[in-house]
């Protein structure tokens, strides 16, 4: 993938700034997965995919309700197939009764993903278990760092939920690549924290990956219509080795268009104007000539 810290490497920009224009580092993960330019086109891969696991768990896993979703819109959950009229911050139904009231307007705008739920039946278990669940993107090779925040982002929040009576919290983090890479933990708790059968399991890690691999696409594609952009105005690098000077077209020849002319001199110094001078098909084939005869009559 073409970037601003591949074009530095091979010298066509002296910085690796993101050339889609956020003012960032440039990489792959960037481009992919950091790029604010680009936020609306993650966004939407994220409400996607949550939206794919919360039909699933509607349809086929456990038995409870959703209390709260941050996945989308009202319209985005209808043209998924899912009947989703929740509010998106988690509110102050599920938190403990005694909490001081800058902790409970605090905890109560909180948004994760989805909150489902359920009614807990067997003797000597909580009346209520409350599933708290954060789908995240990540590096396709180091899924470890991102489920690590994830944990992190509401662990606050799962202890305030517990120290209410009679509640149980189970957090699950549902990690995808960036590239569509499914691991096996997302699988594990599809099938053992929501009770998913395995065809349905099988059917929705395909989604999940089918969407991934789509939405990147259209990442990349949004990204290089910026920089298509950018170009136009005027605002782009151009694709030019650094020290080396192009001349597209030979004036001197009318009605065609001349060849290429790469004079390669220092990177801080102006080269020759002899050798930046445009180069014709003519005049480059007359060139070569005399060069050939001159190295023929130095050899005899």
């Amino acid at each position: 993938l073409y970037t601003g810290k591949a074009a530095k490497r091979m010298g066509y920009a002296k910085s690796d700034q993101c050339m889609a224009g956020c003012g960032e580092p440039d990489g792959i993960h960037h481009a992919v997965s950091g790029c604010s330019k680009l936020e609306p086109q993650r966004t939407k891969r994220h409400n996607v995919a949550a939206l794919k696991l919360a039909r699933a768990l509607q349809h086929n896993g456990i038995e409870a309700r959703l209390h709260s979703a941050d996945v989308g819109s009202k319209q985005d959950c209808e043209a998924a197939g899912m009947r989703c009229g929740v509010p998106r911050n988690i509110g102050t139904l599920l938190l403990p009764k005694n909490l001081p009231p800058k902790e409970r307007d605090r905890f109560a705008r909180q948004c994760p993903d989805m909150v489902w739920i359920q009614d807990a039946k067997g003797v000597g278990r909580p009346n209520t278990v409350i599933h708290l669940v954060e789908v995240k993107y990540c590096r396709d090779a180091w899924p470890e760092q991102q489920e690590q925040r994830a944990l992190a982002q509401y662990a606050e929040l799962a202890k305030c939920l517990e120290g209410a009576d009679n509640q149980q919290v189970e957090y699950h983090t549902v990690i995808l690549g960036v590239a569509g890479t499914i691991y096996k933990q997302t699988e594990k708790t599809l099938l053992e924290a929501f009770k998913i059968p395995t065809r349905s399991v099988k059917q929705t890690l395909v989604d999940l990956h089918k969407h991934s691999v789509t939405s990147l696409h259209q990442i990349i594609r949004a990204r290089r219509s910026l920089e298509r952009g950018r170009a136009a105005t005027g605002k782009a690098r151009k694709r030019t080795p650094c020290g080396v000077t192009c001349v597209t077209q030979d004036p001197t020849i009318p009605g065609r268009r001349g060849d290429v002319a790469v004079a390669r001199g220092h990177p801080h110094k102006p080269s020759s104007p002899q050798l930046t001078r445009a180069v014709g098909p003519r005049s480059l084939s007359l060139s070569l000539s005399l060069s050939l005869s001159l190295s023929l009559s130095l050899s005899l």
